[in-house]
Order: C-alpha cells, then structure tokens, then sequence
C-alpha cells in the first residue's frame, strides 16, 4: 500500500529541478515548451488548417499554465525575495510594454481614431480588461491581446502576495489550488448569468487565472506524487486538454482544461528515457527566445487582420 503524504507540507528538498531560468542556465525543455505555445497561438490567430481545427486558446493556456509553474518555483520554492523578484519583473516587462501602448495610442491619434486619457491610463495599468466601458476588445485601438498580459501581471502580484502572510508558509500549494477551483466556479457562474454577467466575461483575471493557479499550486505538491506518475500520463493529459480546447461541453473545457495543463506542464519537463516524444523540436526552443517581441508584435498584427478581414470574436459557449 502506497505511503500516505502530507499534502499541506510539500517536501521542498531537491525540488528545484533546474526549471528556474533565470538564475540557472536556460533549459531546452522550458523554452521548447514556450515554443509550441508560440506556435499554437500563431496557428490560431494567422494559418487556416486544411481541417476544422484551432490551437490559439490551447497555445494562451498552456503559457498561463507555464507561468504559473515558474511562478511558484520562484516565490514559494526558492523564496526569492520580492524586491529581486518585481524588480525582474518589472525590468522586462514595463519598458517594452510602456513603449508598445505609448507607441500604438500616438499611432492611433495620427489616424484619427478615438480614445479617452481613461483607456490610455488604465491599459498602462493593466485593467484595461474592466474599465472603461466596453472592454478591450471593443476598442479600436490594437491593444486586445494585453488581456492575457493583464492577467499575468494580476497573478504575479496576488503570488507575492501570498508569500507574506506567515500562516500560509508551505502550505500554499492547497491554497493556490482552491483558488484555481473557484476562478473556475466563477467562470460557470458567469456562464449562468449570459447577459447579465459582467461585460469582461472569460477575459478576467478572477476567471482565466484558473490555469496560472493550478499549475503554481500544483507544482508545489507534485514531487510527492511523481514517482507514482507513469511516463504516458502528462502526455495523454496534454493530448487532451488540446482536444478539449477545440469545444466541447461548455463546462467541461474550463473545469478539465486547467487541470490537465498543470499536471501535464509540471510533469512533462523530464523526457521519458530512450525517447524524445517530451522534447520539443529545436526550432521551439529558437521561437522562445523572442517572448516578449512576439506578444506585442502579435497584437496590432492579429487584430487589423479581426478589423479588416472579419476574424471571429470572442464569444460564450452556449449552455
């Protein structure tokens, strides 16, 4: 009979596995991993497949899951220290954006389309998602793709958060796990609503930071179970939550989904010996190294294409 665990006290020795890229050498598999989320997203947004398929949402699901797994190795595993920790975040993410929104707004102005100091002021803050009125994928400004930003940037601060509230110290992988329950419970609430939901639906950090949560909560407890885990299983899990991103029940993707991506995500990084099917193929690893330029290349790209040749919205699935 297998040996019962203490899930609250994740065993911390040996548990960074080198997945830290930012203070070890950069590895193969986070950066290939990187790499297929790139390419789904690029699928999604600009190459029609001969068949009905397509792997956007997977792509922006599976960076969130990504994310949260670093994420977590860096706050609740490592401890790296909150002034070290916002000052990276912050160098290599806030000149770039400042520059892409000043950039896209001036831009913007010089074609005569309009806009309130309000949008501008709150997409620099990254709430753009809630306010003002009618959402961010409802401007004309090219700025759509900032909602998955937005979120990341909100789970970040609610993580570091975490690490200062004393009681909760090895103890935050249940925590963060029920807290990707309820985004999720959140998502179906909305759902229920329709029309009387809130205008950002699915685009709110208190519904899409299901995945970040669950793969930060759960990378916190997996090394208790790993040794139980066969080497199929983190690919069958991610084979799936790629089915299930093509539709579907509309509540089975958003439950299922962020739990398949964060066991596959935190389970996928060591390659099944003798075998390369964990391992992205190099030219991954290559796209990777261009996150940032991407995303904000990708938004004004992605979105003249929605203006002009009539790509389809975001849109609930239907109950």
């Amino acid at each position: 009979m297998p040996q019962q665990h203490d899930f609250t006290r994740p065993n911390l020795k040996g548990a960074v596995n080198n997945i830290d890229t930012e203070t070890s050498p950069r590895t193969d598999y986070l950066d290939g991993w990187r790499g297929v989320s790139i390419l789904c997203v690029l699928q999604g947004h600009f190459i029609a497949l001969p068949i009905p398929v397509d792997f956007g949402r997977f792509g922006v699901c599976m960076f969130f899951a990504l994310s949260g797994m670093l994420m977590s190795n860096l706050l609740f595993i490592e401890r790296q220290p909150l002034s070290k920790f916002y000052r990276r975040r912050i160098s290599r993410i806030v000149p770039t954006f400042v520059l892409f929104v000043t950039t896209m707004f001036t831009l913007s102005g010089l074609w005569n389309t309009a806009f309130s100091w309000n949008e501008f002021i709150s997409t620099l803050l990254f709430t753009r998602t809630y306010f003002p009125y009618p959402g961010i994928w409802k401007t004309e400004i090219p700025i759509g793709h900032i909602w998955s930003l937005n979120i990341e940037e909100h789970s970040y601060i609610f993580m570091s958060f975490l690490t200062l509230l004393p009681f909760l110290k090895r103890r935050e992988g249940p925590f963060l796990i029920a807290g990707g329950a309820t985004c999720i419970v959140i998502g179906f609430i909305y759902v229920r609503l329709g029309s009387s939901a809130p205008f950002w639906g699915p685009l709110g950090t208190e519904v899409a930071a299901s995945f970040l949560l669950m793969s930060a909560g759960y990378r916190l407890v997996c090394d208790r179970v790993r040794q139980y885990v066969p080497p199929w299983l983190p690919v069958l899990s991610l084979v799936l939550a790629m089915y299930l991103s093509q539709g579907g029940s509309w509540w089975l993707q958003p439950m299922a989904s962020p739990v398949l991506l964060a066991f596959a995500v935190n389970h996928l990084p060591k390659p099944v010996p003798g075998s390369r099917l964990c391992c992205p193929p190099r030219p991954c690893v290559w796209l990777a190294c261009v996150p940032s330029r991407f995303t904000y290349g990708n938004s004004p790209s992605f979105q003249r294409r929605r203006y002009f040749l009539a790509a389809p919205t975001v849109r609930w699935p239907a109950p």
